[in-house]
Parts: C-alpha cells; sequence; structure tokens
C-alpha cells in the first residue's frame, strides 16, 4: 500500500511555543510508517536552533529559500531582497511539490501560506493548517488573504476554543476543522549540576513565584517586576524568578535593568533574571507558584500546559486562550484586571494561603487528563486528520 505523502511549510527560524508545537507534529508523522514526510526548511537560520531537534528525530527536511524580515527593515534594498526571495520561494516550492507530489500539505504560518499563495490555491492537494495564532484581519489586505487562505483549507487543527472561535469570525464554519490542545514538549534535559548552583532560595521558607518564557512586555515581565518590588517591600519571604533570555534583549536593557538598579539590595536580591533555563524542569521543581500573566491575549499558552505537567498551579489574566486550561482557585488563578493589581491580587492569594499551592499544583497535573491533554490523544487526533 502506498504511503500518505505529506510535504511540510516550515520557514521559521527560532524555537519557541509556536515552532516548537509544529516540530512535535512533524516527529509525531515521521515516526509512523504509514506517511512519507518531507518538511522544507528555511536554508536561513534553520541550523540555529531547529536542525539539531529534526536531526535527532530524523525528521527529513529539504533547505529552501524563504523570504523574511520585512517587517523589521523597509529599505528598499531589502524590500528588492524581500521580492526576489519570494520568486525563488515559490520556484523551489513548485518544483518540490511537483517532484514529490504530495497527498497532504502541512504548514502551520498564515506568513508561509501568504508568500506561497498562488501556488497553495492552484494545487490539488489537501493543505492541513496547524492555526496556532490568531488570524491577524487588521485591515482589508489581511482580511482578503485570510479569506484566500479559508477557502482552500481543508481542516484547521486550532490550539484552543478561543482561536476557532476567531477563525469562525473571519466567515470560515468548516465541520473539518478542530480544536486539540498541545501536550508539553520534551525539552533535553540536563544534569541538575548545571543549573542548581545558581538557583537556591534566599531563605528555606520563601515562597518563590516563577515566570517562564520570553522576556519582553507582552508577556507582562514588568508588570511582575513592580508587583515583585512591591511584595518583596512588604515580605522577605517571598521572591520571584525569570526563565528566559536575557543576552543582547533590548527590553531588558532598556525597560528592566534601570528599575532593578533602582531598587534597594535585598529587594533586587530576591528578584532574579536567572537567562536561558535548559534543564526546565528542575528549574520548576524549585518555583512554587507558575506566574504568566500576558497583556496579549495569548491564543493558547502552552508554557501552562509544562507547568502543569511539574504539578504547578499558575496565575493568569483573564484573556485570550489560556482561560479554557486553568480553574480559577482550584488550579491556578485568573485575575480579572490586566494590571498590576490584578497580578498582586493572584500573587497574595497564594502567600495568605500556602497550604493552596500544593493542593493546586496536584489538581493542575490531574487536570491534563480532564482536559485530554496527553501524547497518545495528541497522536491519535493527528493521524485521524491524516487518515
Amino acid at each position: 500500500m502506498r504511503k500518505k505523502r505529506i510535504l511540510g511549510i516550515f520557514g521559521n527560524v527560532a524555537n519557541a511555543g509556536q515552532e516548537r508545537a509544529n516540530s512535535d507534529v512533524y516527529k509525531l508523522l515521521a515516526q509512523d510508517d504509514k506517511y512519507d514526510l518531507r518538511v522544507l526548511v528555511n536554508d536561513r537560520g534553520f541550523h540555529w536552533c531547529l536542525q539539531p531537534f529534526f536531526e535527532q528525530n530524523s525528521i527529513p527536511f529539504k533547505k529552501i529559500r524563504f523570504p523574511w524580515g520585512i517587517y523589521k527593515n523597509s529599505s528598499l534594498r531589502h524590500i528588492a531582497q524581500w521580492i526576489i526571495d519570494i520568486f525563488i520561494n515559490n520556484f523551489q516550492f513548485i518544483y518540490n511539490y511537483l517532484k514529490f507530489k504530495p497527498d497532504y500539505i502541512h504548514i502551520g504560518n498564515e506568513y508561509m501560506f501568504k508568500t506561497l499563495a498562488i501556488p497553495l490555491c492552484l494545487c490539488r492537494s489537501k493543505i492541513i493548517f496547524r492555526l496556532g495564532d490568531r488570524p491577524y484581519t487588521n485591515n482589508s489586505c489581511n482580511k482578503f488573504l485570510w479569506k484566500l487562505i479559508a477557502a482552500n483549507v481543508n481542516t484547521f487543527v486550532c490550539d484552543t476554543h478561543f482561536i476557532k472561535n476567531l477563525l469562525i469570525q473571519t466567515g470560515r464554519n468548516n465541520p473539518n476543522d478542530v480544536v486539540l490542545y498541545h501536550p508539553a514538549p520534551n525539552r533535553v534535559k540536563t544534569s541538575a549540576n548545571e543549573t542548581d548552583k545558581s538557583n537556591q532560595r534566599s531563605s528555606q521558607r520563601s515562597i518563590v513565584f516563577g515566570y517562564v518564557g520570553q522576556i519582553n512586555e507582552s508577556k507582562g515581565v514588568k508588570l511582575i517586576v513592580q508587583c515583585a518590588e512591591k511584595i518583596c517591600a512588604e515580605r522577605d519571604d517571598v521572591e520571584f524568578w525569570f526563565a528566559g533570555t536575557i543576552y543582547n534583549n533590548r527590553f531588558y536593557t532598556e525597560s528592566i535593568e534601570p528599575i532593578m538598579q533602582a531598587m534597594p539590595n535585598d529587594i533586587r536580591a530576591r528578584i532574579r533574571f536567572l537567562g536561558h533555563v535548559e534543564n526546565i524542569d528542575l528549574y520548576y521543581s524549585m518555583i512554587d507558584v507558575h506566574i504568566a500573566p500576558s497583556i496579549s491575549e495569548e491564543p493558547y499558552g502552552l508554557v501552562l500546559v509544562e507547568a502543569k505537567k511539574n504539578h504547578k498551579p499558575s496565575i493568569i489574566f483573564q484573556s485570550g486562550g489560556m482561560p479554557e486550561l486553568i480553574c480559577h482557585t482550584k488550579n491556578g488563578f485568573i485575575s480579572n484586571s490586566k494590571d498590576i493589581e490584578g497580578l498582586i491580587e493572584g500573587i497574595r492569594y497564594y502567600l495568605e494561603r500556602p497550604e493552596a499551592i500544593r493542593l493546586h499544583g496536584k489538581n493542575a497535573f490531574n487536570s491534563l487528563s480532564e482536559l485530554g491533554i496527553n501524547f497518545d490523544n495528541f497522536r491519535k487526533q493527528w493521524l485521524s486528520i491524516y487518515h
């Protein structure tokens, strides 16, 4: 029996939540002998973070040109290079499409669809779109493009009901579309000795609130620092830890460091930016409560699933898809106001009820089964889509 052929379009170069989630799907498909998979990846930057994962998991890939950076640099020279890259991208995709003759095309990023809109609209393969972010319809051009995308995609696999509802608002309401919560990624673990020396509590009686993710404005990092300063000034048994890259991070340098430098030494010592943390499970084992106060409407929140996997309750804001994963005052805390007062409310809830931390952590772990967030369900649903 002929194997189903799947051609992936993966022009990303970073390794954040969206990239890890799409990589997990490619890993799943590569491991199943019913499929013949090939992933078209970015010839510029793929080797930075993503290539080791693909090679370790025997995910077949081929490097082609993808256009990028048009939103960051609008000089005439850069625009001209971007247009040239578009032509190269389309030509190389068409060549690989005709040579591979896929039954399905897997795509996980609307930008990749837009740059290949003409050949994707003309191809006969079924298009599966893993939608891990909101459809951007902020202007008439993007609204038109999304109508084009919706008309040509066979199945959307949405991370949350929040995303699916936004998809429906674009005019797409198709019974093929499904919601599939993504399980926590399996990160590479390092030995405990590599990270535990810098991750020691100031006091064994301290309660540690921990953040994991990108160090930027939209994730609420500045809000956390402002709340941390206020809470640490009131109590000496609380600490705040941040796991996320600060190297060459302009936001950290310009917005966070000035706040930190103005703090008294005893408070600053209990607000720690640890940089990139490789052994994330070890990090979770050393904090008590996870905090993820995203100011923007986070479409999903894979970091919440990872916290649940590690028996940690989460404090979040009432926005985006995150509230689908948290049951208020049962396995976490949902603040109604997206500001300092709302975040402090959640922090004080656990400071005043330390006995709830362990109970909510246990409930958080158990809720993964209640929500159907596990690898077996993830595998079963994805394979049913590529039937």
